[in-house]
C-alpha cells in the first residue's frame, strides 16, 4: 500500500454564499429569515423581534379569520394575511401582526412591488412597549393605511383607529368594525376574545 492510498480522506466544507442577515435594505426585501424570528428594517438597522402571534393568541386571529371569510372581500380574493411583510418608507419595513391585502395588493407584492395594506391589526403583548406601539401606528397612517386595531388580549379591548386622533374602544357587547375597509367586518368585541 502506498502512502498516499493509506493517508486520511479530507473533505473540505464548503462555504455558503448566502449570507445569513441582510445588510441592506435591498437585500432584506428579497430575504427570508431561516431562524424562525420575524424581522423588521429601520434605518439602516435589521430589528429582530419576539414571535408576533403567540399560541395563546391563535383564538383570537382564529376569530377574526371566520369573520373575514364571510365576507364579500373573501370570495373576490382578497385575504387576511398574519405576519406579511410591508414596506411602509423608503428604508423601513414592518410586519404587522395581521394585515388585509386585497387580491391585487397580493399580485402586487409577489411582483416586490410596494404596496401598503389598508388594515392592519395589531395584538398588543406584554412586551410591547407604549412607544413601540405608537411609533408604528403613526408610520402605518403616515404612508396610507386607512384603519388600524390594536387588540389588548389580556383586558379584553380593542382600540380602533382610524387616524392617530381618532379612537374608539370596544370591549364587551360594543361593536368593532373595520366596515370602511371591508364590508361586512364587525363583530362585538367579546366575539373577538372568544376561546375555541
Amino acid at each position: 500500500m502506498t502512502a498516499a492510498a493509506s493517508a486520511p480522506l479530507i473533505i473540505k466544507k464548503r462555504r455558503s454564499s448566502a449570507r445569513k442577515f441582510p445588510r441592506s435594505f435591498a437585500e432584506y426585501l428579497d430575504w427570508q429569515s431561516k431562524d424562525g424570528y420575524s424581522y423588521e428594517w429601520e434605518n439602516g438597522k435589521l430589528l429582530k423581534i419576539d414571535p408576533i402571534i403567540y399560541p395563546k393568541q391563535l383564538h383570537i386571529v382564529d376569530n377574526l379569520t371566520r369573520l373575514f371569510t364571510t365576507t364579500n372581500a373573501y370570495r373576490k380574493g382578497d385575504s387576511l394575511m398574519p405576519e406579511l411583510r410591508m414596506q411602509t418608507v423608503d428604508n423601513r419595513a414592518r410586519v404587522p401582526d395581521i394585515s388585509y391585502w386585497t387580491l391585487q395588493q397580493r399580485r402586487e407584492h409577489a411582483a416586490n412591488r410596494r404596496t401598503i395594506s389598508q388594515f392592519i391589526i395589531e395584538i398588543i403583548s406584554e412586551n410591547d412597549t407604549a412607544y413601540e406601539v405608537d411609533f408604528k401606528m403613526d408610520e402605518y397612517f403616515s404612508v396610507g393605511v386607512r384603519l388600524v386595531w390594536h387588540v389588548f388580549p389580556e383586558s379584553k379591548k380593542v382600540f380602533i383607529f382610524s387616524s392617530p386622533f381618532d379612537i374608539q374602544v370596544c370591549q364587551d357587547n360594543i361593536i368593532c368594525s373595520a366596515e370602511e375597509v371591508i364590508e361586512g367586518f364587525s363583530m362585538p368585541a367579546k366575539d373577538i376574545f372568544k376561546l375555541p
